[in-house]
């Protein structure tokens, strides 16, 4: 079998092996990047648009890997719709979680089901996230391969120093409300990163709490400038996410304190390279604060063991799981046995 060819909209920019084995859909992470933060990205002439390109371009490929946006999902329905014989398809950064009313979770799993009858494999990020899913969708588990995610850190140009305020930033399943009670009437800042402001409707913010919005090189020196990140994310959730925040902050060697029952004990040993508290819970947020933040010694010790746990995810490690998931299912749909 010769080098297969596979088509992305996953851009690894600073990953030589990626960019060397598959072919980045370029055109639309282009416009996709220029109105990302615009009502347009959300817009389904535009999803559908791309989707149907991407029909087309994947034509002349032997498999496709894709984000979990509007528009690969809309492609996948295209394939299970209008092929006879589907492209081998994998999608990555999955965000699939289901409402509380009942009608909208309803639809979204009748939706999500129909992606998974067209899809050949999901990634997933951790091992609780694979059980997660299979139960909610009914599926078996080896529809979601686990491939730990990874540090985003490259070419560090700014200072890593440690500063006298907690860093908290990001909006996917982040959990803003229990962080900031638990941080109100400490004596320490909180300076927290987002784009969107519902995180905060009906809270009365303290004094001691900044909200931002920044770009992602802001975002980084946040993070290099900070004391210590926190990282409140919501329970019970398919996918938490925050990965990539929290392994970038330990790559700069910061303390981490992420409350999360999803996937961080299988990034993070509690006590030793970060710390592991229960989502939504203010007083354990507030004692895990407190103890960081008072104890210099402690808070070195576990942000230099939290930077060299960084080293066990790097990218390069990330890429080759991800191909080599792709050309495994190439070969079992098209009986030509497993490859590594």
């Amino acid at each position: 079998m010769g080098k297969l060819k596979i088509l992305t909209t996953n851009a690894k920019n600073n990953c030589v092996f990626w960019n060397e084995n598959v072919t980045i859909y370029s055109e639309y992470l282009d416009e996709l990047s220029a109105i990302w933060r615009t009502n347009k990205a959300e817009s389904i002439i535009f999803n559908l648009k791309w989707a149907y390109r991407f029909f087309v371009k994947s034509r002349d490929y032997d498999a496709i890997a894709t984000n979990a946006d509007k528009a690969s999902m809309i492609f996948a329905i295209m394939q299970l719709l209008f092929r006879r014989v589907r492209k081998p398809h994998i999608l990555l950064f999955v965000l699939w979680n289901l409402p509380e009313n009942k009608f909208k979770r309803d639809l979204k799993l009748f939706l999500y089901k129909i992606i998974l009858k067209s899809v050949s494999k999901v990634i997933v990020f951790s091992k609780k996230q694979q059980t997660l899913h299979s139960i909610a969708f009914d599926v078996p588990a080896d529809k979601f391969p686990v491939v730990p995610f990874h540090t985003t850190i490259h070419n560090v140009d700014f200072e890593i120093k440690e500063g006298d305020y907690l860093f908290a930033g990001g909006d996917t399943g982040r959990d803003y409300n229990t962080l900031i009670e638990a941080v109100r009437g400490l004596p320490y800042r909180l300076i927290i990163a987002a784009l969107h402001r519902h995180h905060f409707n009906g809270i009365d913010m303290p004094e001691n709490v900044s909200i931002v919005t920044v770009n992602g090189d802001e975002f980084m020196r946040l993070i290099a400038g900070c004391r210590a990140m926190v990282l409140p994310l919501f329970n019970k959730v398919l996918q938490a996410g925050g990965q990539q925040t929290f392994l970038n902050a330990m790559a700069m060697g910061k303390t981490v304190i992420v409350a999360d029952s999803n996937s961080a004990d299988e990034y993070i040993e509690n006590g030793i390279d970060g710390l592991i508290i229960p989502p939504e819970d203010v007083d354990a947020m507030r004692a895990a604060i407190i103890s960081v933040m008072n104890n210099a010694r402690i808070c070195k010790t576990i942000g230099e063991n939290a930077k060299l746990k960084s080293n066990m995810y790097p990218v390069a490690k990330f890429t080759k799981e991800v191909y080599s998931i792709v050309v495994n299912t190439y070969c079992y749909l098209n009986n030509k046995g497993k490859v590594h």
